[in-house]
């Protein structure tokens, strides 16, 4: 299929001396392939032709002008207009790959999370995927014995051939040592668990503890979870899950659960996403 290979050339193109942090492809999702082609026929079956149809208007425009004003044709002033549009179309394609990249990089972490996480579901685990908060969404939201979990899934790439960690400290998160936008996730997480702690807490119920976690997958972070939120890799997040002790009943779990589903199903609908 044409998208499975355009998107596996964007997979493995990387910035240089770089790589993606996860070594193995994550499972498709319901309806991906649908998905797929579903937007690759909107580009390649509307958006080609209509880019077509643009074209050609433009140029019958241009000789309806001339028609009309009998002038010659002025092909240094064409040429050069074509050149500078040009310019301005490389730069910024350039710069919407850089996007697309770094959002089919995002795409793999969000689904090698969710393959992890399904390991919970014969533990007595709900996951609800990419829920809208306001002006974000929640990566994932587990609910079960141990309590309420919001999950934010950060991919960063490695460095080539050198040791690569994070660390979670009083200061904020590190990565090799340095700060950067790592430290915009804890504040995510923040907001995120407590967007859902008042989703639930709307019809009078008991305000539940949801504990907030930001993910990197395929990293080796350090982080004791003493703090507000915890900074784990996709490997010990169900292993400290699976650690803490029950906090829920199945009969809450089923409640949280119907609650968090109605609400994600009626945010959905009222988007432009189909």
């Amino acid at each position: 299929m044409k998208m499975d290979t355009f998107n596996k050339k964007c997979y493995n193109k990387t910035v240089k001396n770089t790589r993606s942090p996860i070594n193995q492809t994550p499972l498709r999702n319901p309806g991906d392939a649908l998905f797929q082609k579903r937007t690759w026929m909107i580009f390649e079956e509307i958006g080609m032709w209509l880019f077509a149809l643009g074209m050609v208007a433009m140029f019958a425009f241009l000789e309806w002008v001339r028609w009309f004003r009998d002038v010659p044709p002025h092909p240094y002033v064409s040429s050069s207009i074509f050149l500078l549009l040009g310019v301005f179309v490389v730069i910024h394609v350039r710069r919407v790959a850089a996007k697309l990249r770094n959002y089919d990089l995002g795409l793999i972490g969000e689904r090698y999370v969710a393959e992890r996480l399904n390991e919970l579901r014969t533990e007595g685990y709900h996951i609800i995927h990419d829920i809208p908060c306001g002006r974000m969404n929640i990566d994932h939201v587990l609910v079960g014995p141990a309590g309420i979990f919001t999950i934010e899934t950060k991919m960063a790439r490695k460095e080539v051939d050198r040791l690569n960690e994070i660390t979670h400290t009083d200061n904020g998160v590190l990565m090799n040592g340095k700060g950067g936008w790592c430290g915009k996730a804890l504040w995510e997480a923040g907001k995120e668990a407590e967007y859902l702690r008042e989703i639930l807490a709307k019809d009078g119920s008991t305000c539940l503890h949801v504990q907030p976690i930001v993910v990197y997958p395929g990293w080796f972070v350090k982080d004791d979870c003493s703090r507000k939120v915890w900074v784990l890799n996709d490997r010990y997040l169900v292993k400290k899950i699976r650690s803490l002790p029950l906090a829920l009943s199945p009969e809450n779990i089923q409640c949280i659960r119907l609650k968090i589903e109605a609400y994600a199903r009626q945010k959905t609908a009222e988007s432009d996403y189909v």
